[in-house]
């Protein structure tokens, strides 16, 4: 029986995968609003991005942000998500960026996953919760992984 159940779970992953709602050449504009504490140094980002598809999972990214605690600063980040359906309309998008945030002269390269809902054929909203990642703050080098340590909430429009 458990096989079964196992293999009927199976199938449907792989049904739901091949109605993916998203297709090469689909270009995606994304605000999100983030908030980071690591090292016991809490700050927030807002960073607007655009993902372009090469396929249906995958899409590219590159952005640039404001981020602080007690001042300003300007980032530019790059990087790639993989679109795994879970079902209808929701997905798991694991997101790998680097990011230079000028000023302080930080740099990261982190993973953050996500979950994308689509809320219309255009409209979608998703969440990201934890982070790992590598980089130097403040000077130092860091090696982070947290699971409440950065939330992340986002809206896009995909043309």
């Amino acid at each position: 029986m458990k096989k079964i159940t196992l293999l009927c779970l199976l199938l449907s992953i792989i049904a739901m995968s091949a109605n993916a709602q998203y297709k090469k050449g689909d270009i995606e504009l994304e605000g999100e609003v983030s908030y980071t504490n690591i090292e016991g140094i809490n700050s927030y980002k807002i960073a607007p991005e655009v993902n372009i598809f090469l396929s249906e999972h995958w899409a590219i990214e590159a952005g640039i942000s404001l981020s602080g605690n007690d001042d300003c600063h300007f980032g530019i980040s790059v990087g790639a998500s993989y679109y795994l359906p879970i079902i209808s309309k929701l997905y798991f998008a694991p997101s790998l960026k680097a990011e230079i945030i000028f000023g302080d002269e930080n740099w990261a390269v982190g993973l953050q996953p996500k979950l994308i809902y689509e809320l219309t054929e255009h409209l979608s909203t998703n969440l990201g919760i934890g982070y790992l990642g590598y980089g130097e703050i403040n000077g130092a080098n860091t090696f982070h992984f947290g699971i409440t340590d950065q939330l992340s909430w986002g809206i896009a429009y995909k043309f």
